[in-house]
């Protein structure tokens, strides 16, 4: 009984009292910051929808969601506007007589805007921002934002200048608003005579292809192709080019090779001239065996860049023109473990990841810079022992336009004005924005918050 009692006495004093005060007010207000964070979150109890084509394909308002009937390939386009004979090509594999048909229609998607984030912080280049503007019909618009307070912005090339240079991205960046270009998974099985997008070039290659993945075999000094000998000199790499091509039923059906251009599937019914893409990016995934070598290449313009990997050395190279740009240490990898590889030419830099991180940014200078791009544009070579890839795709960037959809450069009137943002639509060949607007910029207040898809 005294053991109770004592204990009961215990529970009742001012001490433990005062703790559990503590803990219900700590939890109260725990309660209050996640309801104002939910309340922040605009669009999760009346939902908020894309209405528009302006940001598409980052963003996209009422569509239909077509499946390739030739390769597979599943793509959006806009339903607000649509080509007279309702049929659409594929940006995979150039197939064109693609019905469009009610039951694939898709409202526009639902997004979330978050007010809480520019509470604590300053829009940043890159964010999709929601805000009002007088020179918009629309009471609420959603662009990206590309320039900020102070900046002289232009457009040359389909890039953004900042300042008289391009605006950078990271792959992450890149990745995350990069148009599919082709993806060697799905390949078309109506159309058998296509010229192949992934071609090896020399007559004696030890490339082959087999469902969709591509396999090189040892190609060692003596023609022993099981020895381990040295990796063979960079001029015998044996060389897998991308052929990018487009589909034309006139006079008959047949394959125009050209460079890559800003063909986007979304904007169907738009008739305007295409212009070649230098910002590309390749992701696959490569097993490379002991003693093999492995070297990624593109053009921009008159300049060849290269990245050279090769795991006996730990090394990544980037070359420019046959020259040494930079050298970079890799982390250690098993031979033939399999490494998802992102190279890319952006901004007028190489970048290269392995596995989702990035490994390397090497800025260059173009000799030319008006030069177009040359074919081939992406090059993958192998020396040494057995190589394979597999799940190669190939992305641009978004090229951007001037305000008459062509590839003219334009630049901003004025300097961005202090708390004062220019914003563009990732859909350049429709969107109405900075670039048109008498007001170009947008001010600080009327931004209502960042546009983020919804987890669900």
């Amino acid at each position: 009984m005294s053991i109770g009692s004592n204990s009961s006495s215990h529970l009742s004093t001012p001490e433990l009292r005062r703790i559990k005060q503590s803990i219900a007010g700590i939890m109260l207000l725990l309660t209050l910051l996640i309801g104002f964070r939910l309340w922040c979150l605009e669009g999760l109890l009346f939902p908020v929808s894309i209405a528009g084509a302006s940001m598409a394909n980052t963003l996209v308002g009422p569509h239909f969601r077509v499946t390739c009937q030739d390769c597979g390939h599943a793509f959006r386009c806009d339903a607000t506007s649509t080509p007279g004979t309702l049929e659409v090509e594929c940006p995979n594999c150039g197939y064109a007589h693609n019905k469009l048909r009610p039951a694939d229609f898709q409202a526009g998607e639902q997004v979330l805007v978050d007010h809480w984030v520019y509470l604590l912080g300053r829009p940043q280049r890159g964010d999709i921002v929601a805000f009002t503007h007088p020179d918009d019909d629309a009471p609420r618009v959603v662009k990206r934002i590309v320039g900020l307070p102070g900046e002289q912005i232009a457009i040359r090339r389909g890039d953004i200048i900042v300042d008289g240079k391009s605006a950078t991205k990271n792959l992450a960046q890149l990745r995350a608003q990069a148009i599919l270009v082709h993806d060697s998974a799905q390949t078309p099985q109506k159309s058998e005579d296509l010229p192949k997008r992934w071609e090896a070039r020399a007559d004696n290659s030890y490339w082959t292809e087999r469902e969709g993945s591509y396999f090189y075999r040892a190609h060692t000094p003596g023609g022993n192709k099981s020895s381990e000998q040295g990796i063979v000199p960079q001029t015998d790499y044996d060389w897998l080019s991308f052929r990018y091509f487009r589909r034309s039923d006139a006079p008959e059906p047949h394959s125009i090779v050209s460079p890559i251009l800003d063909f986007d599937e979304f904007n169907q019914a738009v008739n305007r001239s295409l212009n070649p893409a230098s910002d590309l990016l390749l992701t696959c995934r490569a097993s490379i065996a002991r003693y093999g070598c492995l070297v990624f290449a593109a053009v921009d313009g008159d300049d060849r860049l290269e990245v050279h990997l090769c795991h006996d050395e730990r090394k990544l190279k980037v070359f420019q023109n046959g020259k040494l740009l930079a050298v970079e240490l890799l982390p250690h990898r098993n031979h033939d473990e399999p490494i998802d590889i992102q190279f890319a030419l952006c901004d007028q830099r190489v970048l290269f990841g392995m596995d989702g991180r990035q490994v390397l940014a090497q800025p260059y200078e173009r000799i030319n810079s008006e030069a177009p791009p040359t074919d081939p544009q992406l090059q993958i070579g192998a020396a040494g022992a057995r190589i394979r890839i597999s799940h190669a795709k190939v992305y641009r960037d978004i090229y951007y336009l001037e305000p008459q959809s062509t590839p003219r450069p334009w630049h901003a009137e004025q300097r961005i004005p202090p708390n004062h943002y220019l914003v563009l639509g990732d859909n350049p060949p429709v969107s109405t924005d900075s670039r048109q607007w008498p007001h170009a910029e947008v001010p600080s207040t009327a931004i209502r918050g960042r546009v983020i898809r919804p987890w669900w």
